[in-house]
């Protein structure tokens, strides 16, 4: 039954139908909207290619973001002055640069959500226009209804009765879905020490004169250091014992550096372990080296107390190292046995006899042939087995008393290096690849040879307790000539045989101790030097995950080809809509097969909602729509 005001008589009409039946206002037709066309299609055009070319240039600019923070640090700031990031936590940081990530990536996104829609909305001609012989009509009612589910897809897909471009649609949602989701994650915030300006640092110095006084000619006959080095030598070997035994850490301890050698770093006095900080200096780098010593001693060095003063010094040569060592017989006639640690002034040149600045460190063992001797002290019998050691041990016979000695000689092998060296802030000292050419200045060669030699010169005395057995002196000595195992077991109280400490452990032992005791000597207490520094500070930088960036471009690389290649598609918006369904009825049979259906008595036949629409749909059961073409070149859709 017409109820259009279309079919009324012309006098009947309602006063707003001005024109026409089928007819379109004569404004339609004039020139100016004519010439206003061109325009509309170049701005059309203009939105269309700006959609396509928007998600891969923002991809692109996302992406090469997170892979430049990943390589280098970015650090994260603030241009707008009433912004201020250091008063903010750094959860709500993250929340916001997450926060951020989520608007740039929906916003790249917004261009395929509009395109999966429009293929969806294409589908319903475009499956028709793709398979000349029809389409089921239940499919294609299916695709046309916009609650047409996901299961629903895949069947229609699985049973190719869809067209290319609605699988890439389905597909592509789930790729949206993961891009969304993943890409956000990729970029984080997180702390970072960032380092400052160049400021002048103020760090321990070696200058000269300031170990051994060359110019004081007092010091010298007497062979004393400066009162500084001295006032320092107990507390020196004190610091060595409680790093080493206690686990106790004096100021800032050096990392290992990975390349096999030892390195004492001059730092500044007031410097705290909580400081992170950059700074450029000459350092000591050591390459320690211990081993039992071969003399020139081959036979007995004899030596008659009553024709020796016991002022007059006995030296043994050291070949291997051009050096003379004391034989110091007057203090082994005294205790018979034990362990002697030499003055350094008893270390000297072989040729000139100068104190040597090699900054060696000699300690003596002695172990009487008369074993009656070695008991003389106490109610057990101890002794030690040179037999290992045999090449370098030699005889000396004090007027009737004959001893085996040994010399353990440590040399640190030291030399100077300009470095760049970096405090984390959590009390450890790292060295920097790469020797810088610029030196500071800042240690002194044989000033430096000398301290190392003082080092560990109160070591028999001053490193943590003593051996209660007289000869002996403390106990970090003894596991230093012994190792460890035999000092932990020597009690005292029982009859015990020594054996020498491997030469290999000896250096590893020694290299940490001589590293601890230079530290009270290069904080600043022989002098301070200012070097170029860095002091660092706690600031947020980007950070982003590779491995969810690499799946991020590939899910981005995935849907801009998606993007690109559908913007040339063939069918390119020929949507579903009331027109366009319109045209396609235009002389269809289909009104007359649900005008048969309602003849046949079909309820509801004018619903197109819910249960009725699907039993007419299946009232048509497996009939196919097909899209004709007419003679003068229009569509008209017919079930057969």
């Amino acid at each position: 039954m017409a109820s259009s005001s279309e079919y009324l008589p012309l006098d009947k009409q309602p006063t707003n139908a001005l024109y026409p039946p089928h007819s379109f206002p004569p404004q339609m037709h004039s020139a100016d909207n004519r010439r206003s066309r061109p325009s509309i299609s170049f701005l059309r055009g203009a939105v269309d290619i700006f959609k396509a070319l928007l998600l891969p240039v923002i991809a692109i600019a996302y992406l090469a973001f997170c892979y430049t923070v990943h390589r280098r640090v970015v650090p994260l700031r603030s241009n707008i002055s009433f912004i201020d990031l250091e008063s903010y936590d750094l959860r709500t940081i993250k929340s916001g640069v997450t926060s951020f990530s989520i608007l740039i990536i929906s916003l790249g996104l917004y261009p395929l959500n509009s395109l999966i829609q429009d293929l969806h909305s294409e589908e319903f001609f475009r499956a028709l226009k793709t398979r000349p012989n029809g389409v089921r009509f239940a499919t294609l009612n299916s695709i046309s209804s916009p609650s047409f589910g996901v299961i629903d897809t895949l069947i229609a897909i699985i049973k190719r009765q869809s067209s290319s471009y609605f699988a890439v649609a389905f597909v592509s949602s789930f790729v949206v879905l993961a891009v969304s989701t993943l890409a956000p994650s990729a970029l984080s915030v997180e702390l970072m020490l960032i380092d400052g300006g160049v400021v002048a640092f103020s760090v321990g110095a070696i200058p000269a004169n300031s170990v051994l006084n060359t110019t004081d000619l007092s010091a010298l006959t007497w062979q004393q250091p400066t009162s500084a080095v001295t006032n320092l030598t107990q507390m020196a070997s004190s610091i060595a014992w409680a790093e080493h035994s206690l686990s106790a850490q004096y100021k800032l301890e050096v990392a290992d550096a990975g390349d096999g050698r030892a390195y004492v770093v001059p730092m500044a006095a007031e410097m705290n372990t909580t400081t992170s900080a950059r700074w450029i200096t000459d350092l000591i780098v050591l390459q320690p080296k211990c081993s039992w010593m071969k003399t020139n001693i081959s036979g007995t060095l004899t030596i008659d107390s009553n024709t020796t003063g016991v002022s007059d010094d006995v030296y043994a040569s050291l070949p291997e190292l051009d050096a003379e060592v004391e034989v110091p017989w007057s203090s082994i006639d005294i205790f018979n046995f034990g362990i002697f640690l030499l003055d350094p002034f008893k270390v000297r040149n072989a040729s000139t006899h100068d104190p040597t600045p090699a900054g060696l460190s000699v300690w003596l063992i002695v172990q009487p042939n008369n074993k009656t001797l070695s008991s003389a002290f106490g109610d057990t019998d101890i002794e030690i087995n040179m037999s290992s050691i045999s090449d370098a041990t030699f005889k000396l016979a004090v007027d009737t008393t004959e001893y085996n000695l040994a010399y353990l000689v440590c040399a640190p092998n030291s030399s100077i290096e300009t470095r760049k060296v970096r405090a984390d802030g959590a009390g450890k000292l790292f060295i920097e690849e790469g020797v810088q050419s610029t030196k500071q200045r800042n240690l002194q060669q044989h000033q430096t040879g000398f301290l190392l030699s003082f080092a560990l010169s109160k070591m028999h005395d001053s490193a943590g307790p003593q051996v209660v057995y007289s000869g002996f002196g403390s106990k970090l000595e003894m596991e230093l000539i012994f190792g460890k195992s035999q000092a932990d077991a020597f009690t005292g109280d029982a009859n015990f045989t020594f054996t020498p400490a491997a030469a290999e452990d000896a250096t590893k032992l020694y290299s940490s101790l001589v590293q601890s005791a230079m530290k009270p000597f290069t904080d600043g207490a022989l002098g301070t030097t200012n070097v170029p520094a860095r002091l660092a500070r706690q600031t947020a930088v980007f950070t982003s995950s590779f491995p969810i960036i690499i799946v991020s471009t590939l899910l981005f690389a995935v849907l801009s080809a998606v993007v690109l290649v559908s913007h040339f598609r063939h069918g390119k918006e020929e949507y579903f809509t009331l027109f366009s369904v319109g045209a396609a009825l235009d002389n269809s049979g289909l009104p007359a097969h649900f005008a048969q259906m309602r003849s046949d008595g079909v309820e509801d036949i004018g619903s197109s909602v819910g249960s009725s629409a699907k039993r007419k749909a299946e009232q048509l059961g497996d009939k196919v729509t097909v899209m004709q073409t007419t003679y003068e070149g229009g569509q008209v859709l017919h079930v057969i």
